[in-house]
């Protein structure tokens, strides 16, 4: 992708034309992906809705593009001849500046007009998604985040009712969610806080584990603070 070298007609549409293209790219919207793709397991942004976006933001801010395949050279191997097609795309503003990219079309059999069509249509919506900076939203990385969260959620609220238990045994006298909080900083000198959470326990079952004298000291030390 690289600016046409096109003469500088004067300052004010230099101007104009990186102002209306910064404008493009900020207001181009984020695209969902919502294709399925079952070959790859994946999904995908359609070049219809690729198109309807970049359609709106170049109407909106000067600019018109343009796409066309370019066949023009062959290549020879083990005796096959296979043309070499590329996809030319170029975005142009109103005072005549253009920015243009070109990429290879990719086909398994340029003899069948399917796959060539297909073969197109693939390096369209890349193209277009390269050189208007379009962002895609993925759904199902949405979903393996929330996933994530709620597995990790799940962990956090499991040491904490290990943490409970822990202390029903070493005080069963225990009930408000401050008795808690007393005893937990009494025995392990930690706030009860989600990230001290594991030291919390382990400092606990350490605690519970001390030889009888030391364990009556502590002992006491929890009954006091009730």
């Amino acid at each position: 992708m690289t600016p046409d070298k096109t003469p500088k007609i004067n300052n004010k549409n230099e101007g104009s034309f990186f102002k209306d293209y910064q404008a493009l790219m900020t207001t181009m919207e984020r695209l969902k992906k919502d294709e399925n793709n079952p070959f790859f397991k994946s999904k995908y942004v359609p070049l219809r809705e690729v198109l309807a976006e970049v359609k709106k933001v170049c109407a909106e801010n000067n600019f018109i593009f343009y796409q066309y395949p370019i066949t023009g050279n062959f290549s020879a191997d083990e005796g096959k001849i296979t043309p070499i097609s590329t996809l030319k795309t170029i975005i142009e503003h109103k005072d005549g500046r253009r920015i243009e990219g070109e990429i290879a079309i990719i086909s398994k059999d340029f003899t069948d007009p399917q796959k060539v069509g297909a073969g197109i249509t693939y390096m369209r919506r890349y193209s277009l998604t390269c050189m208007f900076g379009i962002e895609e939203e993925d759904d199902d990385g949405k979903k393996v985040s929330a996933a994530k969260k709620e597995s990790k959620d799940s962990k956090v609220d499991h040491v904490k009712e290990q943490i409970k238990k822990q202390c029903d045994k070493m005080n069963p006298a225990l009930k408000t969610a401050e008795d808690y909080r007393k005893f937990i900083k009494a025995m392990t000198d930690l706030d009860l806080d989600p990230k001290n959470y594991a030291q919390i326990l382990e400092k606990l079952i350490e605690v519970a584990n001390q030889p009888d004298e030391t364990k009556e000291e502590l002992d006491k030390i929890g009954d006091d603070i009730k």
